[in-house]
């Protein structure tokens, strides 16, 4: 359930971040903006409920070009990736295993599915352990970040999120401290309005 509640919320993601590209081919060019006298232009693209927001007013974006030149692989990830292109397929779990021995690989790194077609009825489930292993657990990080409850009127309620993440899976072996057979990762978490006071119902920490 875990897993699954996790490729949904990066279907999400994936889907939003989509957009931008598949929008141009319709209308959209880079350098338009997404608002209520466009969102028509992008309604088959979005979700009906960020569509509706677009289309009331709610929200508003700039179409921009983001091209796959434009991102910094780490050593070895197009290696990786050239590896992953030859051995790795979908099980009857659409988990990713090594066709060879069938059994998942001691850790992945690079896109696991390069090449996706649009008539490959697994290819939303390649195209999420893609944005998995590439964006969502590429690298370790250190994020302190403002939450921000934002309602019509303002802002409601702020808090700063101050999180360590550290993946063991999908980085390199050098880089790895721990067996990634055993742990895919590790998160560390705090949420206060200070650092110091935390306010009721933010108390938490996490790993």
């Amino acid at each position: 359930m875990a897993m699954r509640n996790m490729l949904a919320g990066l279907g999400l993601c994936l889907a939003l971040g989509w957009v931008a590209s598949a929008a141009a081919a319709d209308g959209l060019a880079p350098g338009a903006m997404l608002d209520a006298t466009t969102a028509d232009q992008a309604k088959d693209l979005l979700p009906p409920e960020v569509y509706d927001h677009f289309k009331k007013g709610d929200y508003y974006n700039k179409v921009v070009d983001f091209p796959n030149s434009r991102y910094s692989w780490d050593d070895g990830f197009a290696e990786a990736t050239e590896w992953n292109r030859q051995h790795l397929v979908l099980d009857e779990h659409r988990s990713p295993i090594d066709k060879a021995t069938g059994k998942r690989p001691e850790y992945i790194q690079g896109l696991p599915f390069p090449d996706i077609r649009a008539d490959d009825p697994d290819a939303g489930y390649k195209a999420l352990w893609n944005m998995d292993y590439a964006y969502y657990t590429g690298g370790n990080s250190h994020n302190l970040t403002l939450l921000n409850w934002v309602s019509r009127s303002g802002i409601d309620r702020s808090s700063v999120q101050d999180v360590y993440f550290l993946y063991y899976d999908a980085v390199r072996a050098s880089a790895q401290t721990f067996d990634p057979a055993v742990f895919s990762g590790r998160s560390t978490g705090k949420a206060s309005d200070e650092p110091s006071a935390p306010p009721p119902g933010l108390r938490s920490r996490g790993r």
